[in-house]
């Protein structure tokens, strides 16, 4: 039997990638400073691909990085250090791995019936395709606006799993339920994915031929907001947002397409690494039962 060890570690300040990656291989074992640099690097990079990071040079303070990829290749049919593993799991075979634990997470969560499970992935993997969007930015921006896909998320004027928001010329006009905005947390996320897939087209997302992760929730977020291309120049994004959506966490200061994608990905990176801690202390997992507030708006 095949099992790969999961090593995830949080970065701190001043960390790098690489940096990370040669401690990870020695804390397996293998004597990174003797490894030709170029192997480095390609672990390097398989490690960046395996969490989704597209710069390698580009990690955030907080982030938790999972460095499976880069012990599999150095120790694989040894079993690796007990201290150092989290834990040990059978390799996904998806790509998306993000939207994969999302989506795992989501069923365990109750958001998701197991039996929709194959059918909302494949609605995902198919509206990214149109939309020319990474299947795994999707999972990330679900996080942020309801939890991970729970189709009663709301915040009482913006609902659903990527908060629909009441008013006219915004989410739920767009897909319909202008006048009945509510109306959309009776539907499954199976039906609400319809409803994203229709918000998408309308906002013209596929124009952007791929759409980066910060386009990709702009889109959800505050649509006109896209214009600006400037990866660190203040969005006119209206209302408070969640903490970690602005410049340095601080809710007085901007939000930026840089701190966008930070606070994405720290965000989707502590749930799924919290659910998984939570996994294997035995904790219960907390249920669908009590809504999710969010604090979103779409314009």
């Amino acid at each position: 039997m095949h099992w790969v060890w999961i090593m995830k570690v949080q970065v701190q300040s001043g960390d790098t990638l690489l940096a990370l990656t040669r401690r990870a291989l020695r804390t397996e074992g293998a004597d990174a400073s003797a490894m030709p640099f170029k192997d480095v690097m390609a672990a390097t990079r398989r490690v960046a691909e395996q969490n989704g990071i597209g710069n390698p040079d580009l990690i955030f303070a907080g982030q938790v990085i999972d460095f499976s990829s880069a012990l599999r290749a150095s120790s694989e049919g040894s079993a690796p250090s007990a201290v150092s593993a989290v834990s040990m799991a059978p390799p996904t075979q998806s790509a998306h791995r993000v939207l994969e634990r999302t989506l795992s997470r989501a069923v365990e969560l109750g958001y998701v019936p197991a039996a929709d499970q194959d059918e909302v992935r494949r609605r995902i993997l198919d509206m990214a395709r149109v939309h020319k969007f990474v299947p795994d930015d999707f999972a990330r921006v679900v996080l942020m606006e309801s939890d991970g896909m729970n189709p009663k998320a709301t915040n009482g004027n913006c609902h659903g799993i990527i908060q629909f928001c009441s008013g006219p010329d915004r989410g739920a006009a767009s897909v319909g339920y202008g006048k009945n905005p509510e109306k959309i947390l009776k539907l499954s996320t199976l039906e609400q994915l319809d409803l994203v897939d229709q918000y998408f087209a309308d906002t013209g997302l596929s124009a952007y031929k791929p759409a980066s992760l910060d386009t990709l929730y702009l889109t959800v977020l505050h649509p006109s907001s896209r214009q600006e291309r400037q990866l660190h120049a203040p969005l006119a994004i209206p209302g408070p947002q969640a903490r970690k959506l602005y410049e340095g966490a601080d809710p007085n200061g901007a939000i930026t397409r840089a701190s966008l994608r930070k606070g994405l990905v720290e965000n989707a990176s502590t749930k799924l690494y919290s659910h998984l801690l939570a996994q294997q202390r035995g904790k219960p997992l907390p249920t669908a039962t009590g809504t999710w507030i969010a604090s979103r708006g779409m314009s």
